[in-house]
């Protein structure tokens, strides 16, 4: 790609830039919307609360659709994938495992709905970094940040085509109308038994005590992916941690929404790992990037000056990501022991937590507890973590 020593291309209608686009993908998604009611006085079924958390949710995706294959802007791209993982969460816990095949089916195809943007959303996030870069007054080699900049817009531009065309491809009403007939099933009634779409509908007690299973397995994939990470700091052992946290904290954002106080604790220290694990992530995908850039033939031939300035900040950038590491795998050591602590408190205590509950959940804390602490003493499961990306 010729050099250029025009203006960053900027992102059409682009969030305002801040300290990393992995800042931003934290900020944004630890903006939950208000809670919906509850239902009616002394409604005390859970999976209908996180039913309408799941709507709401779904509403969101199918208002940002539209967007995402139109326009393709930075913020609709983000907070679509925001909310591919909310309702992925709340799937989990309504439908715990095993799940019947449809919410599977389901559930995948949304899933890969996300996983067509990540690419999208990579790009934005290097141009958000690189844009608070030269919006300074003063900065360091300029020219060559302009230069990884219209890279990556043409690179980001691309991706958005393939992306666009799998989505629209992908049929994505017809998956949001079926999982909205599923969720609005759980609202059909205020009693266990058969939904009107003919799913079992479990108690409260049964609920808690499959939410605990589903709460031990992700505890128990975060305490394995930040164990691998911090004996091999990779990009690979990282990105998994980076992972698992997202997991952790959307499944203490559930639990939030029922009402235990424990979990904001947690989602509050999940939040700020996330953060510093994205950002050392955008800095691991900028080196690439920027390797990417200098490593044309016909670039390297025709402005060697400005290559060797690109090498000089991926030697800049290197020496940022270990400067962060550091910090980072000191809270992951420190912090570790506190967010299973939260974690494992929040999912056997939400009955406690939860005045609207009676005595049939007050009962289905103690099976709760039972259940969170046989499980702890099993090995480590990351299948549900695996899929959360």
């Amino acid at each position: 790609m010729p050099h250029e020593k025009a203006q960053v291309v900027t992102l059409m209608a682009a969030p305002k830039p801040n300290d990393g686009g992995e800042v931003a993908d934290a900020r944004a998604s630890s903006k939950v919307a208000p809670s919906e009611p509850a239902g009616p006085a002394g409604d005390s079924n859970p999976r209908q609360t996180l039913a309408r958390f799941g709507l709401r949710q779904l509403r969101r995706i199918a208002e940002l659709a539209p967007k995402v294959t139109g326009r393709g802007q930075a913020k609709p791209v983000h907070d679509f994938r925001v909310a591919s993982r909310r309702l992925e969460s709340v799937l989990s816990l309504i439908f715990p495992p095993p799940q019947a095949s449809e919410i599977k089916k389901l559930s995948r195809q949304m899933r890969r709905a996300r996983r067509t943007l990540s690419e999208v959303r990579d790009s934005d996030a290097l141009l958000e970094r690189i844009q608070v870069l030269l919006a300074r007054k003063r900065v360091a080699r300029r020219d060559a940040w302009r230069t990884v900049a219209h890279y990556l817009a043409a690179r980001r531009k691309e991706a958005l085509r393939r992306a666009q065309r799998k989505l629209i491809e992908a049929d994505l009403p017809q998956v949001q109308a079926e999982l909205r007939e599923r969720l609005e099933g759980v609202l059909s009634a205020h009693t266990p038994g058969k939904a009107r779409n003919g799913s079992d509908r479990p108690s409260a007690r049964e609920f808690w005590a499959q939410s605990a299973s589903v709460s031990e397995e992700v505890r128990q994939a975060l305490v394995k992916r930040f164990g691998r990470a911090l004996a091999h700091p990779k990009p690979r052992t990282l990105h998994q941690a980076r992972i698992a946290a997202k997991r952790a904290r959307y499944l203490a954002e559930n639990l939030r929404e029922l009402g235990t106080p424990e979990a904001a604790e947690a989602v509050a220290w999940l939040r700020e790992a996330q953060r510093r694990l994205g950002d050392w992530h955008d800095l691991s995908l900028l080196e690439e990037v920027m390797i990417e850039v200098i490593a044309r033939r016909r670039f390297l031939r025709d402005h060697l000056e400005q290559a060797m300035e690109i090498e000089r900040l991926i030697a800049e950038n290197r020496r940022k990501r270990k400067k962060l590491l550091v910090a980072l795998e000191r809270r992951m050591e420190t912090g570790l022991e506190r967010i299973q602590k939260w974690l494992g408190q929040a999912a056997a205590s939400p009955s406690e937590a939860t005045p609207r509950g009676g005595t049939e959940e007050a009962a289905a804390a103690a099976a709760l507890r039972s259940t969170t602490a046989g499980a702890a003493s099993g090995g480590p499961s990351t299948r549900l973590t695996a899929s959360f990306n």
